[in-house]
């Protein structure tokens, strides 16, 4: 990193995942440089997407039972500096890859925030992204778009893949899988107009709780950390 004038910055990078079973085998997904893959634990990187001169990366799956097949999410949706052609998929280890039903244009300027798996089934995955949250359950095939809105996180109840949480600036739940979803008022979360963004955390060790994590609308400074402890 060589600064001439101004700080440039060493490149975001917008999501982590590990290969089940192998955690020496590291992905990571960056605001406009690609999926990045290191094969010892970090000591080294490798881009795996060289042809590609601009592509953001903003969610990474594993299949659990083959990890040779690799689900991301294209755009930066943290600061929208690239846009998202959709959903990729690898069954070789992403050796190659291919669009999956959820496939745009750069030039509709749409953009993915995160991708998440059930782990009870593979074939299922959730998508928020800048135009909803969509779902697939038949490995990326086809997708159905079951919430409108600019939707930044989707998270799968630890344990139960029935219950699913999702937010843009509310908070939102589903007991279908995603199928549908309901938002939550009057829980103690602020009111949309007072939130710039949210974020969703859950944890295996306390599966009923849930933390949503706000900034403020009017300057996006902290706002508040909440937290329900009978799954939201």
């Amino acid at each position: 990193w060589n600064s001439t004038s101004y700080s440039p910055g060493n490149g975001r990078v917008d999501t982590v995942a590990m290969s089940p079973g192998d955690p020496i085998v590291i992905y990571v997904g960056t605001r406009s440089s690609g999926l990045w893959r290191s094969m010892d634990a970090g000591a080294s990187w490798h881009a795996m997407f060289t042809e590609l001169p601009s592509m953001g990366v903003s969610g990474i799956v594993l299949d659990p039972a083959d990890p040779s097949t690799i689900y991301i999410a294209r755009g930066d949706g943290d600061g929208a500096d690239t846009y998202s052609a959709g959903v990729l998929k690898s069954i070789d280890g992403g050796v190659t890859w291919n669009a999956t039903g959820l496939d745009w244009t750069l030039d509709q300027t749409l953009n993915t925030c995160c991708l998440r798996m059930a782990a009870s089934d593979p074939q299922v995955l959730l998508c928020a992204a800048s135009n909803g949250v969509f779902r697939t359950t038949d490995g990326g095939d086809n997708w159905a778009q079951v919430r409108f809105g600019s939707f930044r996180d989707v998270e799968f109840q630890p344990g139960n893949d029935s219950i699913v949480y999702a937010c843009d600036n509310t908070f939102h739940r589903s007991t279908n899988g995603g199928a549908s979803f309901i938002q939550q008022g009057g829980n103690g979360l602020p009111p949309g107009s007072a939130v710039g963004r949210m974020a969703i955390a859950v944890s295996p060790d306390a599966p009923q709780t849930v933390y949503v994590l706000c900034s403020s609308a009017a300057d996006a400074s902290f706002l508040g950390l909440y937290r329900s402890t009978d799954g939201g």
